[in-house]
């Protein structure tokens, strides 16, 4: 028989929300889904596409736990489903408080999130699962980055730098000393990712510095993100090429099943210990050998492809929380593409005049 139930979606004015939400209210069950949005803005667009919505305090804030219980009791939610890296952070380190007062969360431990957030502590277990990484340096001061940088074959040669633990892109930077020519300034777009090292350093000597760094071989090839869904009944991931990506965010991709990449997110989900909803991201380096860069613990923004492809990994990883039984073995996946367009919601107070 059909059920009802009530998800919590947190961080619903992240870029993926209406394909979250998408999936959960068209889930392949058949069940009746009302979704509760909650973000730190009260301007998100997902309060205009959720059935409620409540703006809440960031995740590092000390009354964000409270404030979810409040939301979660007051609206009888069944599910808590994170969007956003800090909040499937906490709310994993808290999944117990919030199991213990009636409430699912659709994560991973807190340890494992911890983990696999940690990008230097993702390479360490990819290398001793024999996994390809990229070539990488962890530097803590201003002579290791140089060091690094040079060693990874800096200036004639790009690297990439970036935080141990970030989101968004945040501190990710590609250091390279190319020069722009007349027909790149007028072909290409400017890239705020690009910088020099001296202008690094400059940044970076302004203050002592909040964390180590890694310092990385830049990698030239395609870039792929595999959605994955681990439960307690297998495992199953859809391999998608990032074709065309505007800031961080993938606007055009193609599912295509790679099984090397299959295998190495199977052996890396299963030393992490990653359950439900995941994914990582790897990029082709020399030789076309695919090289392992990231991992998001959490929704993908683009998983609404591997839904297309026939897997519906947000909505498994509901069920998982949910204590029901996730078929994987009859599930047939097929190879799409996928093209993100931009949208609008047109309100007038907490009205919507217009979704386009």
């Amino acid at each position: 028989m059909p059920r009802e139930v009530c998800v919590l979606v947190t961080g619903v004015g992240a870029p993926g929300t209406n394909g979250t939400l998408y999936s959960l209210r068209n889930n392949y069950s058949g069940w009746s889904v009302r979704v509760v949005g909650v973000d730190a803005s009260q301007d998100a667009v997902g309060r205009w596409l959720a059935d409620a919505f409540y703006e809440v305090p960031l995740a590092n804030s000390v009354g964000y736990v409270a404030k979810m219980l409040e939301i979660a009791r007051c609206e009888h939610v069944d599910v808590i489903l994170p969007q956003t890296t800090a909040e499937t952070q906490v709310l994993a380190t808290c999944r117990q408080i919030f199991r213990r007062a009636g409430f699912a969360v659709a994560t991973s431990s807190g340890t494992a999130v911890a983990r696999a957030n940690d990008k230097y502590k993702l390479l360490v277990v990819a290398r001793d699962l024999m996994i390809p990484c990229p070539e990488w340096f962890l530097v803590s001061n201003v002579h290791e980055l140089y060091e690094a940088a040079h060693k990874l074959g800096y200036p004639k040669k790009p690297v990439v730098v970036k935080p141990r633990v970030s989101h968004g892109g945040r501190g990710f930077r590609v250091l390279t000393e190319k020069p722009w020519s007349m027909v790149r300034f007028f072909s290409k777009k400017p890239s705020v990712a690009e910088m020099t090292l001296d202008q690094l350093r400059a940044v970076l000597a302004k203050r002592p510095w909040p964390r180590d760094m890694l310092v990385q071989q830049f990698l030239p090839g395609t870039e792929f993100s595999i959605d994955c869904f681990r439960g307690r009944h297998g495992f199953i991931a859809i391999p998608r090429i990032r074709e065309k990506v505007c800031s961080g965010i993938t606007m055009s991709a193609r599912v295509t099943m790679r099984e090397d990449l299959i295998g190495y997110c199977g052996q890396l989900a299963k030393e992490l210990d990653l359950v439900g909803a995941f994914g990582f991201q790897f990029k082709l380096g020399k030789w076309g050998v695919p090289r392992i860069l990231e991992c998001n613990p959490r929704v993908q923004t683009g998983m609404i492809a591997a839904r297309a492809s026939g897997m519906d990994v947000i909505w498994a990883a509901v069920l998982e929380s949910l204590g029901e039984r996730v078929q994987l073995d009859s599930v047939a996946l097929r190879e799409v593409a996928m093209r993100r367009y931009w949208g609008a919601v047109c309100s007038y107070g907490n009205d919507v005049v217009e979704r386009i």
